[in-house]
């Protein structure tokens, strides 16, 4: 009774900070990355009959991505909640709070060992890397997918107690299925479930290997599924243009970083730009001694304190998908992307303290400098929360991190552009040009594609003006037949009716 009381005690501390962290994005906005095109304007989320909205989601991809579940809970929300983000944003919350519990229960259970299990799971829940799969409306595909990962565990952890029952099977079997329709990074979940076989449920052997057989075999359908997507939609497009020496490269220093980041989490941002110079041969030389070290250390005291090792190849192992090896899109590495991963860090830190506080005095030490690095954490995550209380802010923000990165000027424009601020978004478009010449081809797009937006709304003098607006950026920037062609459609702009 009294470990039933701690453990609520416990849970309802990690429930109170994360919220106290993220209730502030009720008086947020979408965004203007992907919010828009993702959701706010996204015809399907639109439905009209579960039927349809079941169609939809699993035949049409949503920029790009293959995730069917997700898209459900969007068209749940836009039925809820209509234009508004409050309720989109405070779901998201509410999906990560749980994974937090969960994965709290599920530690408990496997281990046994409460505070360690607490601080793993508080970690996830208040971490700053973390707030842009909770804070950022498109990324609900991030907190759904957490959900589904520790419910996965749990299930795995009753059917380890009964590994004849067929039916406890069939439930890891479902709880992946079904995290893998919300996010295809649980690729990486059959091999994790092999590190828990080995510590702590020390039930590895060929049997458990094979036993994960099948659920190996639904990753690999979700890993092609999300490939042949993203082939057809272009989304790798950006990717095939990196020589494959430096995506390696890039791989080694993002593992990297995001240890970096865990330890000191500053200098976060909405965009890493893509570093398309060599980076230094002796910083990469030693970030492979540091990742080979860890590795090699974690290996030497396997046998007397596993959880260093499971922790370390916990991280490793569930970057892969994300790592950029295959690179999708234009960033060099992702906040969100070590969602997921920062579990194995957090794994190994916990227990291998636990492992170390053997004394009272110890035991108090280590409670309190934990007890500090998460208090460190809550206010450091709430503090990037209010970076996404708006578009300015959130490029803003981009821009100070990485002043040399064309991307976040070229964005932050056209939030001006959209709010008919020309002067302003000028001044950016041109920075974002004289950072990388070609990125006038993308604005003039953008703008061209704004501007017949809003005919289509009924809004000719705002189609003549962002039209006007894109004919003299593209005489700047020498884009002449750009030009040509936008003024000749400025007829059609000044008679636009609504669009039925």
């Amino acid at each position: 009774m009294q470990d039933q009381r701690l453990r609520a005690l416990l849970a309802l501390v990690i429930v109170g900070v994360t919220l106290a962290i993220y209730l502030p994005v009720r008086h947020h906005e979408f965004v203007d990355l992907d919010d828009y095109a993702g959701i706010l304007l996204n015809p399907d989320l639109r439905v009209s009959s579960l039927r349809e909205a079941l169609v939809v989601s699993f035949t049409k991809p949503v920029l790009s991505s293959w995730v069917p579940l997700t898209t459900l809970s969007l068209q749940l929300d836009r039925a809820l909640y209509g234009d508004d983000p409050t309720g989109t944003l405070l779901t998201n919350v509410a999906l990560h709070v749980t994974a937090a519990l969960l994965l709290f229960h599920a530690f408990v259970r496997m281990t046994g060992a409460v505070f360690s299990s607490a601080f793993v799971a508080a970690v996830f829940a208040v971490h700053p890397l973390h707030v842009e799969s909770v804070a950022w409306a498109s990324e609900r595909k991030d907190a759904l997918s957490g959900v589904f990962f520790a419910l996965t565990l749990l299930a795995y952890l009753r059917y380890v107690e009964r590994p004849d029952s067929r039916l406890r099977y069939a439930l890891v079997l479902v709880g992946l299925g079904l995290g893998l329709l919300a996010k295809p990074m649980l690729v990486t979940l059959p091999f994790v479930l092999l590190l828990l076989d080995f510590w702590p449920l020390r039930r590895l052997d060929r049997s458990a290997v094979r036993e994960k057989l099948p659920l190996f075999a639904l990753a690999a359908a979700a890993a092609y599924a999300t490939y042949a997507v993203q082939a057809a939609t272009g989304a790798m497009s950006y990717g095939m243009a990196v020589p494959p020496v430096l995506r390696v490269a890039n791989a080694i220093d993002a593992t990297c970083m995001y240890l970096r980041n865990t330890v000191w989490p500053t200098g976060l941002a909405v965009f890493y730009p893509y570093d398309f110079t060599a980076l230094a041969r002796t910083r990469l030389i030693a970030e492979l001694a540091l990742l080979g070290g860890a590795t090699l250390a974690a290996f030497l005291v396997r046998r007397r304190q596993p959880w260093w090792l499971v922790g370390w190849l916990w991280y490793l192992g569930t970057l892969v998908p994300v790592i950029g090896l295959v690179q999708v899109g234009m960033q060099g590495r992702a906040d969100r992307y070590t969602y997921l991963p920062m579990l194995g860090l957090a794994l190994a830190v916990g227990f291998g303290a636990r492992h170390f506080a053997r004394t009272r005095a110890a035991q108090v030490a280590l409670a309190t400098a934990g007890a500090g690095a998460l208090a460190a954490l809550s206010l450091a995550a709430a503090a990037q929360v209010s970076v996404w209380r708006d578009s300015f802010t959130l490029y803003e923000r981009a821009i100070a991190v990485s002043p040399r990165a064309w991307y976040p000027y070229s964005r932050l424009g056209m939030v001006y552009a959209t709010q008919s601020d020309y002067g302003r978004a000028l001044l950016q478009f041109r920075q974002s040009v004289a950072l990388e010449p070609a990125s006038a081809g993308e604005i003039l797009r953008q703008l061209d594609s704004m501007s017949q937006g809003h005919a289509e709304q009924g809004r000719p003098s705002e189609a003549v003006a962002t039209a006007s607006f894109a004919i003299a950026f593209a005489e700047e920037t020498q884009q002449a037949e750009t030009a040509a062609a936008i003024r000749a459609r400025l007829p059609a702009l000044r008679g636009a009716v609504p669009s039925r």
